[in-house]
């Protein structure tokens, strides 16, 4: 539950990209701040700098001024190593397409992640919450893209992380689906206490938030507080789908809101570097799921890395 401690403090952000005339700014002077606990919607068209923000607040990335405040810690002078600490520590990330492992069974996804926390919450307990304890043994190909992106949720979860980061979670789902991962969100927030982020083109979605920003060439033009912020499960958009007209272009390789995750294999199959890089460095040490699973990966000599 949302309380008045602030947990994300933003002065002054900037960031571009290139120089001379081919210089872009993408953010241009952020300033705002999320209390712990608050779920908050970031709002905007293509290019208006949202996914960029999330990316410098999830240490994906370097800001060239300002400042970032996260539970009391500055991002921007932080080194390397430390940020690698903070994005193991304090975060979750969870993407519009899943980048779930695919010769991992549901349960081996999470269990891999858990191994990076010193305070992991407990595996099965965590796949109950999620609905997904009679699918553990099941493949990713095996179960549908709303259970699939349940268990990009749950990896995200097992590290028990303060800040959890959400682009477009419900872009690749349908209308049904996307109310019930909204809904899981909404459980998780209330259950486990997390504050969530999350960046959609959506605006329905703001209705259950507590807070909605709204980004407009690289600067914040709405920063509401929600009081009385609506049950996910009430939430209603026009037509179903859950991306506007504005975000066709955001759609990779071709890709329709009907194509199914197995079919998108660009995105499918790709494998996060750093937890490819994990598994194989510590295989040793990870429970007896993980570590048999590890011999089954056929990306270990090939492995594409997409989001280190």
């Amino acid at each position: 539950m949302a309380t008045q401690e602030a947990y994300v403090q933003v002065k002054d952000l900037k960031k571009h990209y290139g120089d001379g005339d081919a210089r872009l700014t993408v953010l241009d002077g952020i300033d705002t701040s999320i209390n712990r606990g608050e779920i908050c919607v970031m709002l905007g068209p293509s290019g208006s700098g949202k996914s960029t923000f999330l990316n410098l607040i999830g240490g994906l990335e370097d800001a060239d001024g300002g400042s970032i405040m996260v539970d009391g810690c500055d991002l921007t002078v932080l080194k390397p190593t430390d940020l690698g600490e903070y994005r193991r520590r304090e975060l979750g990330f969870v993407f519009q397409f899943y980048n779930l492992v695919p010769d991992l069974t549901i349960k081996e996804n999470i269990e891999v992640t858990a191994h990076l926390s010193k305070k992991p919450l407990n595996v099965d307990d965590l796949l109950r919450s999620l609905g997904l304890y009679e699918h553990r043994n099941k493949f990713p190909r095996q179960v549908s893209g709303g259970q699939q992106q349940r268990c990009a949720i749950g990896r995200a979860l097992v590290k028990n992380p303060g800040l959890l980061l959400c682009d477009e979670p419900t872009g690749a789902l349908d209308y049904k689906t996307s109310k019930e991962i909204l809904q899981l969100m909404e459980d998780v927030n209330h259950e486990y206490g997390c504050t969530i982020i999350i960046v959609t083109h959506n605006a329905a979605i703001a209705r259950m938030a507590n807070r909605v920003l709204r980004l407009r060439d690289g600067r914040i033009v709405e920063d509401e507080l929600n009081e009385s912020p609506v049950a996910a499960a009430e939430l209603d958009w026009e037509g179903g789908p859950t991306t506007s007209p504005s975000s066709i272009g955001r759609r990779r390789h071709g890709t329709s809101r009907k194509t199914s995750p197995a079919r998108a294999a660009p995105q499918y199959r790709q494998v996060p570097g750093h937890l490819f890089a994990y598994v194989r460095k510590h295989r040793s040490h990870l429970g007896p799921f993980a570590r048999s699973a590890f011999h089954r990966l056929p990306y270990r000599r090939h492995a594409r890395c997409v989001h280190d």
